[in-house]
């Protein structure tokens, strides 16, 4: 026989007469499935499911002589034998001895437990564990220590352990992939014209759930009938069959839809947005948070309420940190008509903009006519290399705000929010997302690249867009068109000075010599 889902078994020997085993390789397990029926054809007309039962043996010398390489192997007490995916083995034990046995899957066992799960759906066989949930378990693991790795610097034994698996090549990453494709075309060919709905989180917590036809676990999809039974389930495939009602009665449920699929495979591929994404949407983490930890613990007060020393000021008011020349501006100068529109959106932690002596003060709106950037947070400064170069500073949790064609509809603009995060490398991680759909992000090392990316889903959608013969659209928007720098604010002086303004000891080194050899 071969274990159940062809998973890998170990068996160990404590004491007593020794065990005798015969093995094939599990890549010749067809070659040997074909001699047994070769040579046993009336027992599998009797019983086609008969190399699944441990009740039939065949001398190793016929499989020899129909070209299936046996080995055989003497396991004496203190000793374990290990048995890779489907092979089969065979034994007996040479007199009275105690053994035990367990089976396990590791990672780069998924491919042949997908292998399996797909056979006994053409057997209609059983299963005895739930795989796509082993898999689903496994992805959404590796995606919070992709997370913890690249954005937390959180490089413990239990997060670097998935870093071989993922990644492009990743075995992790191809079984998903694979199993996504399949569940695609799935749908894609089977579920038109049905009414689909979010499958419950806890649809087959407590009960395994499992095609009435096949038995194929529905931990990711299923079809059901508003007609007959609330308990009966089909898989994708069966669901005209398990039932004589009419197609008009049935559904699906689908517990992740095919984008939030993709998504995870992104992750796991290694793209640092999609990683936020799936963090944040499915597994509730938040970057945010983090950076406001680690502002508040550099700054020593709250994140999002400002210093003691700072005085409470009316709207239009301006208040003068000591004899400094920063000045600060609250977020009540600001319009709140459009801001009411996404209050989720707005920040508590006031405005700061740099103020020389011979300058006239600027409030925000004056900000927003001469450089279209608002500037929301300035951040911290922090040292190192990473966190500067010649043009700009670039303070961790830095925050702006700017207006741009909108990647949803881009005959419309929308408000980006543009932020600097800790990218978990000794350097900052650049994010730009939409303001009033924050989980749509665009992430990099480089500021450029992240408006990049912005341009380059504008005009797929404009592509796409122009293909249904959508009208009222902007031109594409060619490559360099956008200034990432700009976009964040880094070529507006007011931010700049601003920024100079915070960092009193040039920690920025970089920076500071490239502004004292320009002067």
């Amino acid at each position: 026989h071969v274990e159940d889902h062809h998973m890998y078994s170990i068996n160990y020997l404590h004491w007593g007469a020794p065990k005798m085993w015969y093995g094939v390789a599990g890549k010749d397990a067809v070659k040997l499935e074909a001699a047994m029926r070769k040579h046993l054809p009336n027992l599998f007309a009797e019983q086609p499911d008969l190399l699944h039962k441990l009740v039939t043996q065949l001398s190793p010398s016929i499989l020899k002589s129909e070209g299936v390489p046996i080995y055989r192997c003497i396991q004496n007490p203190g000793e374990f034998v290990l048995t890779f995916p489907r092979s089969y083995h065979a034994g007996f034990n040479c007199g009275f001895n105690f053994a035990e046995a367990v089976n396990v899957a590791p990672v780069d066992w998924l491919p042949h437990g997908h292998t399996a799960v797909n056979l006994y759906r053409e057997q209609a066989r059983k299963t005895s564990i739930s795989h796509d949930k082993l898999l689903l378990g496994a992805a959404r693991d590796a995606v919070k220590a992709q997370w913890e790795i690249n954005l937390l610097r959180k490089n413990a034994p239990d997060n670097l352990k998935w870093k071989d698996v993922c990644g492009k090549d990743g075995i992790l990453s191809k079984a998903l992939k694979d199993r996504v494709e399949m569940e695609r075309v799935r749908r894609d060919f089977l579920c038109k014209g049905s009414q689909s709905l979010k499958m419950d989180a806890n649809f087959d917590s407590l009960n395994e759930r499992e095609c009435s036809i096949c038995y194929f676990d529905l931990h990711l999809s299923a079809a059901g009938c508003h007609n007959c039974s609330p308990g009966k389930y089909s898989c994708l495939s069966h669901a005209n069959q398990f039932c004589s009602c009419s197609s008009g009665s049935k559904y699906f449920l689908f517990r992740y839809d095919m984008s939030e699929l993709g998504i995870l495979v992104e992750a796991l591929e290694g793209k640092l947005s999609a990683i936020y994404r799936w963090a944040k949407n499915d597994l509730g983490l938040c970057l945010t948070n983090h950076v406001n930890k680690e502002i508040q613990h550099s700054t020593g007060s709250p994140a999002n309420e400002p210093k003691d020393y700072l005085k409470p000021s009316s709207q239009n008011d301006r208040s003068f940190v000591g004899n400094s020349d920063v000045v600060i501006v609250s977020d009540d100068d600001e319009d709140g008509d459009e801001e009411k529109q996404v209050p989720s959106c707005r920040t508590n932690a006031p405005a700061v903009l740099a103020h020389g002596p011979n300058q006239e003060m600027l409030d925000c709106a004056s900000v927003k006519e001469k450089c279209n950037v608002e500037l929301l947070e300035f951040g911290v400064v922090q040292s190192g290399k990473l966190w500067c170069d010649v043009r700009a500073i670039y303070p961790k949790g830095f925050r702006s705000r700017v207006k741009y064609l909108d990647i949803f509809d881009p005959s419309k603009t929308c408000y980006y929010i543009s932020e600097i995060l800790d990218a978990g490398l000794g350097g900052p991680l650049f994010m730009v997302s939409l303001e009033n759909c924050p989980s749509e992000v665009f992430i990099h090392l480089s500021p450029g690249r992240c408006w990049e990316m912005v341009r380059e889903r504008i005009n797929h959608e404009i592509s796409e867009r122009r293909k249904l013969g959508k009208s009222n659209l902007p031109p594409f928007q060619p490559p360099g068109s956008l200034d990432g720098m700009k976009m964040f604010g880094f070529s507006s002086p007011f931010i700049l000075q601003g920024i100079q303004s915070i960092d009193r000891n040039h920690v920025c080194e970089e920076y500071w010599e490239s502004q004292n050899s320009q002067a």
